[in-house]
Order: C-alpha cells, then structure tokens, then sequence
C-alpha cells in the first residue's frame, strides 16, 4: 500500500467511466473486476450488482479500493486498461461510435494519469520480486537442508551393508554431496587403467576423489598409489582422499607436501550435520595445505 502519492479525484472520475463504458455486458465487467486486485472477489461479493447498474458496481468497487488508500491495485487497474483494445462489445449498442469515440479519449487521458503515477506500480513490482527471491530462497534452503539429511540417513543406515555394497554407496553418497553442493561432479571412472572414484571442479582447481570405507586406518600404501594417480594428471589437479575412517601417522606423513589432501570420516560427518559447509571446509584444507605443506587439517579444528 502507497499512502504518499494518491490518486486525483479525476483520475478516480475517469477510472470509473472508461470501466463503466469499457465493458457493455455487466457480467463481463464484473468478471474483470474479479480478476483485478487481489481481492476483487471479495469486493464483489459485497455488491448487489445484478441488481445494480454497471456504474454503481464500478463506483462502489473502486470507492472501496479509494477508502482502504489501495493506490497500488487503482493504478494497477489503470495500466491493464491503458492496454485494452479491443472493444468489440461496444457493438451490441447503437450508439457504438460514440461509445468507442469516448472510450478511447478516456484511455488517453488514464494513460497520462498513469506516467504520473507509474513508480507506485514499479515499486510494486521491486517488493514483489524481493518477495519472490525470498520466497525461493527460503525454498533452497529446505531443499538443501532436507537433501542433507536424507544423506547423514544414508550414510548411517551404511553400516549395514557388506562391505562391498558398503563401498559403492559410499562414492554415490559423495557424488550426490559433491552434486548438492553445485560441484558438477563426475561419477567413478577408469582412465589408462587406473580407477578414479570420482571428480569435480571447484575455485579453478581440479579434484579427482579417492574414496575408501575401511575399518582400519588407512595407511601409507593407499596414500602412496593416490599420490602416483594425481602425479599422471595436470598440475591443477588435487586430490582428495576421503575415507570413512582415521589415517595413520605414517600415512599422513606421506600426504604431506603433495599435492593430496585428506578428509575422514569425522569431518564428513560435521559436513552431514551442517556443522561446517563443505565448501568452506575444501578451501580452508587447501588453504592449510598451501601454507604449512600439512595434507590434514580437521574440521573439528576450524569449528572450534
């Protein structure tokens, strides 16, 4: 609502007589009426206007927007009818010329009426786009943080699986996190023999994934034939070791001024409770990497 430009006494004066001669069957009008603002119908239904004439139906209707200072929907009405052209209704009379004649002066003149008025419609329009964006907004982050949830679910319910089963679900839980996370994430995949368990591309770097669900500690073998896979890719390319369990001393050690760095279970599970954004977390490791040449920094460190 927009109290601090109101609408001329002759802007309503000539709102009410272009609707009234616009539309020469009543149903018609009041069927426009209905559909103008957001609650014409229930303007409408407080007018008894299959017994009133169409001129009282339009004057009680715009006097009612008038009184709630309802500028946006008067405005709004007048840029709809600015637009009419076709007013081929008006031939059911026998006064059609003049009808149409004095119709089209009237749109002339509420055309004018609407220039001077038209940032109220557009200021409309801004809080409705601000109301929309929001609203999507609001939308997305059900969407993510239900798709979060169902992926800790996942994730937990793993654990009974056999191990193999266990294995696979584990890169397909990965690759739809990486996916949530607008990451456009390759799935597993074979090049020159060797196996990669998955890909993505984030800040203008490479990743290709090694995944790994075992329950012992991952050693330094694992960590010594992932470092040989990215050591045959381009020099933008990171790799990233995710496995559900801790990495030895030794391994990590191994990690260390490669260009590897590791995510255990631990950290994926701040990931899945939203303790720590993924994406945060990828840059701070790289980050860390960067400066101390350390393959492994907790998420647990950061969130403390």
């Amino acid at each position: 609502m927009n109290k601090s430009q109101k609408i001329s006494p002759h802007a309503i004066l000539v709102l009410k007589d272009t609707l009234s001669i616009a539309f020469w069957y009543k149903k018609s009008l009041v069927d426009y009426l209905k559909l103008s603002v957001n609650n014409g119908k229930k303007i409408i239904s407080l007018i008894d206007w299959k017994n009133e004439t169409k001129r009282d139906t339009v004057s009680y209707f715009i006097d009612f927007l008038v009184n709630k200072d309802s500028n946006e929907e008067l405005i709004y009405i007048i840029g709809d009818l600015i637009k009419k052209t076709n007013f081929n209704e008006l031939k059911r009379s026998d006064n059609y010329q003049n009808l149409l004649i004095n119709v089209k002066e009237n749109i002339e003149e509420l055309k004018k009426i609407y220039g001077q008025h038209e940032n109220i419609v557009k200021e409309k329009e801004k809080r409705e786009d601000a109301k929309k964006r929001y609203l999507k907004d609001i939308e997305s982050k059900k969407y993510f943080n239900d798709k979060l949830e169902e992926l800790k679910r996942i994730f937990f319910d793993s654990y009974s699986l056999e191990a193999r089963k266990r294995g696979y679900k584990f890169e397909e839980i990965l690759r739809e996190l990486n996916d949530l996370f607008d990451l456009d994430p390759r799935g597993s995949y074979k090049v020159s023999g060797e196996q990669i368990d998955g890909a993505f591309s984030f800040d203008n770097t490479d990743y290709i994934i090694e995944a790994k669900w075992y329950t012992p500690p991952i050693d330094h073998t694992h960590i010594i034939l992932f470092i040989e896979k990215v050591n045959t890719k381009l020099d933008n390319t990171l790799g990233l070791f995710i496995s559900h369990s801790a990495f030895t001393e030794t391994a990590i050690e191994k990690a260390n001024n490669k260009n590897i760095i590791l995510m255990d279970g631990e950290d994926l599970v701040n990931i899945l409770e939203n303790k720590i954004d993924y994406l945060d977390l990828l840059r701070r490791k790289k980050r860390h990497a960067s400066e101390t040449g350390q393959s492994f920094l907790k998420a647990k460190k950061i969130i403390i």
